[in-house]
């Protein structure tokens, strides 16, 4: 059986703040990272951790913000976020403080 992608309507893209919120609220409240883990960036303590199928990026608080929807624009296959660490990005929800 063959689906035609082209008669059906296409599915609203959803904003980064949404991403974030839905992402916020089905991690583990256990982090993955521990005090030894480090920014790739810089020595500061690593505050998020992105896992593509090629490479895993951990970063600070700092880096990560600057470089969170260009992580997030290229589909990470899993990510944890320190929920602290959003607070300073519009949308997100309160439920990440």
């Amino acid at each position: 059986m063959s689906i035609s992608t082209a008669a059906e309507p296409a599915a609203p893209e959803s904003t980064l703040s949404e991403r974030l919120n839905t992402a916020l609220a089905a991690q583990s409240a256990e982090s993955p990272l521990d005090y030894r883990d480090t920014c790739d960036n810089c020595p500061s303590a690593a505050r998020a951790v992105f896992v593509f199928p090629v490479a895993e990026i951990m970063l600070c608080g700092h880096h990560m913000r600057l470089h969170l929807e260009n992580l997030m624009s290229n589909d990470p296959a899993s990510f944890w976020i320190t929920p602290g660490e959003l607070w300073s990005i519009n949308g997100v929800g309160a439920q990440a403080a």
